[in-house]
């Protein structure tokens, strides 16, 4: 996801809910609103091509979090706590994250949805790898090995 695709993300957020969000050079952050519960939203882009995001969530009631991309990316979703149902592309099966484990995503389509439990804490710590830099971090690799 590039930081304007975020932005746009944020800016939506904020005038669905009034909640603010700030930037503070390379760090993004988004504090849910009170009457949703506790939570927040924060993400670190580090170079072209490679974010980090953080999100902890405590709801008051369930929620469902849609995302229409117009990108694609490699993911890996770690659940630190809580379990999310997860949906990455319509035609797919529903996927069910749970603390421990670890979810890794090629995102091609332009949808993605995660519902999101109330009532419980969520912890999810996510890595965004665009096509160019997994390609760029593979080469390095394989001109280690090789």
């Amino acid at each position: 996801m590039t930081l304007t695709n975020l932005l746009d993300m944020f800016e939506e957020f904020q005038s669905q809910t009034g909640s603010p969000y700030r930037v503070n050079g390379c760090e993004t952050f988004l504090q849910l609103p009170r009457q949703f519960g506790s939570g927040l939203i924060r993400h670190w882009h580090l170079r072209d091509g490679l974010d980090l995001y953080l999100q902890t969530h405590h709801l008051i009631e369930e929620m469902t979090v849609e995302s229409h991309n117009q990108y694609s990316m490699f993911g890996l979703c770690y659940c630190v706590s809580g379990s999310v149902n997860m949906l990455v592309n319509p035609s797919c099966s529903e996927m069910i994250i749970h603390p421990g484990s670890c979810l890794s995503v090629n995102m091609t389509e332009a949808y993605a949805a995660g519902q999101l439990p109330a009532k419980q804490p969520i912890c999810l710590v996510e890595i965004a790898i665009a096509p160019h830099m997994l390609q760029t971090l593979l080469q390095d690799e394989l001109s280690r090995i090789c």
